[in-house]
């Protein structure tokens, strides 16, 4: 659940990280009505008509707050990512510095001032006959609300939140970790307060004292006249909030290490915590002593003022099936020692590509064949591990690409910018085709003795004998694997489409357009493409035609290619989950949460009705295919770079610095249940948040700044 829910009239709004926006009853939380608008970015009420800022679809949408009807939608350039309605207009700030006020009523333009920089702008309400908005320019601007004029403006040394104005003062935070006071008529400096972080989330004011979030550093609470300083409140670990909101004498704020906290106005004494599954990081709304909060674990959440003790949810809560490895403990980590680890033959780090198993390999002997950064190919024993040969290309570099084994041969690229052909038996070179001193990291694939490779300036069509040039399509920095069934090729590229070309001639068949990078490799079935796209969008497609039969949107990047099996389309996503959806309609069927920190890259295995992916936090994960539960779970030595192959009951996938061969079969114990309340089982998420935290600690000392997310790369 992402945004504040909004709690009105007997009806809570609440909007999803999945594009919908839910209307629940206040007293039960019984589904009212369910819109589908597209990332949601902003929400706001007013005169009976919910507004709704979409930063994907570039749209603002304004919504029957009783009946979730259609009234008006407006384009915005750049994204509406801000909406705040006021009376008869709504005020609208978009990716591009620009705010926008439109009729309520008819989604009518009204004027719009561009900001002195293309920068995001969040307007808060009308107050005075003034506008005001934060923009991540810096600074804050005062707009006449009749005509659009500027008024005044006051720059900050970095982003500045949205100002919320109380008293004849406007309140705002700021990048350069400052709290700031200003005359809200001149635009005059009253106070200043320093945070020992961000401060970019608008204060809330209540009975003469501001209450401000600051990144990593808690919550500060500040005299509103003088901005002496009251007091702040820093949890143990992970603060951060979107903003707090103050209800006779109580602070309630979300934050993202998982709770939701009250908190004595006056003195900043904790009053009450509660825990719950996923990160709490805006503010929640108050009315009739009840805290309505959101949690990106999915729910929304009721909690009574005094005690928070009593929970509401809708039967079907919440709206996806969600399922965590948190929710196992310790008894589905896999039991026992990998069937054999396989290092390279140099030592030390030298990462593997994605497997690939041939049943009859050398000698006739079931085979593992992988690339390593250390610039070798090698042909591997399935049994064993034990090196049958090894092929090095010499030119340089390591060999990235996964290998594709078909024909007798095996094919693969390398960073020396060739594709090679080798004798899958002996690994004597075959021939070997260079291509514009591009690295090859796509996955060449064989299709009817031909051979398609992605290189970063074009797609190629080789002869798989003899490697003789066929033909050549160029695509705009490509990286995703090519996809070749029933005479057709599908490869992405970054100019935003899918492109289905004869394999014969590499002529285009058709292409569809999405809204970002295609990266992702197509997964074709019963006559239905299925690609994912940088606009965090998995689509599926007629193959024959190219019109897209629906859509599905993660909540990231959906990297991963999908794999498709008995009517299900699996696929991965940067968002740190595994989705199920169906392969007719897209509905989601169930979604697994990793706790990566990189998300899912690899497509996954089905085989025998289990789910076999890799997660670049350094694990291997089994789920049971159908609900998504978890069998086991592989922890590898370091991170993951490499797709599993799977074969004859075992599991093979490489880590930086081993190859590793696991019986695919082992089942592990029952799962114990997780207790319903988060709250009841703290311990075990103490626990598990406390492994995330030393995990995010080795990776900032390793390779990256600090990621601001729990368990992704950071918030925009």
């Amino acid at each position: 659940v992402e945004l504040s829910p909004i709690a009105r009239d007997g009806v809570v709004y609440a909007a999803s990280e999945n594009g919908n926006i839910y209307a629940l009853d206040m007293q039960s939380g019984e589904l009212i009505w369910e819109y589908h608008g597209g990332a949601p970015t902003s929400l706001s009420l007013s005169r009976g008509i919910l507004y709704v800022g979409s930063s994907w679809s570039s749209q603002v949408y304004a919504l029957d707050a009783a009946s979730g009807e259609l009234a008006w939608e407006y384009g915005i350039a750049g994204g509406a990512f801000s909406v705040s309605a006021s009376g008869a207009t709504v005020y609208v700030g978009s990716g591009y510095g620009e705010i926008y006020a439109l009729d309520a009523a008819s989604g009518d333009l009204a004027w719009k001032y561009e900001t002195e920089s293309e920068a995001r702008a969040y307007p808060a309400a009308a107050s005075g006959g003034m506008v005001y908005a934060g923009s991540e320019g810096g600074g804050v601007y005062a707009i006449n609300a009749a005509n659009g004029e500027l008024a005044w403006r006051y720059k900050t040394g970095g982003a500045a939140s949205a100002p919320t104005v109380s008293g004849g003062m406007a309140y705002f935070g700021a990048e350069d970790a400052y709290v700031y006071a200003v005359d809200a008529a001149s635009g005059e400096l009253a106070w200043r307060y320093p945070t020992f972080g961000l401060a970019t989330y608008a204060p809330a004011v209540w009975d003469g004292v501001v209450y401000a979030g600051s990144f990593h550093d808690g919550l500060y609470a500040l005299d509103a006249e003088t901005g002496e300083f009251a007091w702040s409140r820093k949890p143990e670990r992970n603060w951060e909030s979107y903003g707090s909101v103050a209800v006779d004498g109580v602070v309630y704020a979300g934050s993202r290490d998982d709770y939701i906290y009250a908190l004595d106005a006056k003195t900043g004494e904790l009053t009450w915590r509660y825990g719950v599954h996923g990160d709490a990081v805006f503010p929640p709304a108050v009315v009739d002593g009840v805290v309505y909060a959101g949690s990106r674990d999915g729910y929304v959440y009721a909690l009574d003022t005094g005690v928070a003790g009593h929970i509401h949810t809708p039967p079907d809560a919440p709206p996806l099936a969600l399922r965590s490895f948190r929710d196992y403990r310790d008894n589905r980590i896999y039991p026992g020692k990998p069937a054999w680890t396989r290092s390279a033959d140099g030592g030390g780090e030298w990462r593997f590509s994605s497997p690939a198993v041939a049943e009859s390999g050398v000698r006739g002997l079931p085979t593992v064949y992988s690339g390593s950064a250390d610039g070798r190919l090698y042909a591997l024993d399935a049994e064993n591990g034990e090196t049958l040969w090894r092929y090095e290309p010499g030119g340089g570099g390591g060999v990235a690409s996964p290998p594709t084994v078909a024909d007798s041969m095996v094919y693969f690229g390398s960073d020396d910018s060739h594709l090679y052909a080798v004798s899958a038996e002996t690994g004597a070179l075959i021939w070997r085709y260079r291509a514009d001193r591009a690295i090859i990291y796509a996955s060449p694939q064989y299709y009817e003795g031909a051979v398609y490779a992605v290189f970063y300036y074009g797609l190629f069509a080789l002869d798989a004998k003899t490697g003789d040039f066929l033909w050549r399509f160029n695509v705009e920095a490509g990286y995703s694997d090519a996809t070749v069934t029933d005479g057709v090729v599908y490869v992405g590229s970054e100019d935003h489409h899918l492109y289905a070309l004869d394999a014969e001639s590499g002529e285009i068949l058709w292409r569809f357009k999405t809204h970002g990078f295609v990266h992702s490799a197509a997964a074709v079935s019963d006559g239905v493409v299925y690609v994912g796209s940088d606009d965090q969008y998995l689509y599926a497609l007629d193959a024959e035609s190219g019109e897209m039969l629906w859509r599905y949107r993660t909540e990231d990047f959906p990297v991963s290619p999908p794999a498709v099996a008995d009517g299900v389309v699996y696929v991965g996503s940067e968002d740190d989950h595994l989705y199920a959806l169906d392969a007719k309609s897209g509905e989601l069927l169930w979604r697994y949460w990793t706790s990566s920190f990189g998300g899912i890259r690899y497509a996954p295995k089905i085989a025998d009705g289990v789910v076999y992916f890799t997660s670049w936090d350094g694990f291997m994960d089994a789920l049971d295919a159908a609900s998504g539960e978890l069998i086991w779970r592989f922890k590898a030595d370091a991170h993951v770079h490499s797709a599993p192959a799977v074969w004859n009951g075992m599991a093979y996938f490489s880590s930086n610095k081993t190859l590793y061969a696991l019986k695919a079969a082992t089942i592990a114990p029952e799962p114990t249940p997780a207790p319903a309340n988060a709250a009841a089982n703290e311990g075990f998420l103490r626990t598990a948040q406390h492994c995330q935290a030393v995990m995010r600690a080795v990776l900032w000392l390793i390779e990256w700044t600090y990621p601001d997310e729990p368990c992704g790369f950071g918030t925009e």
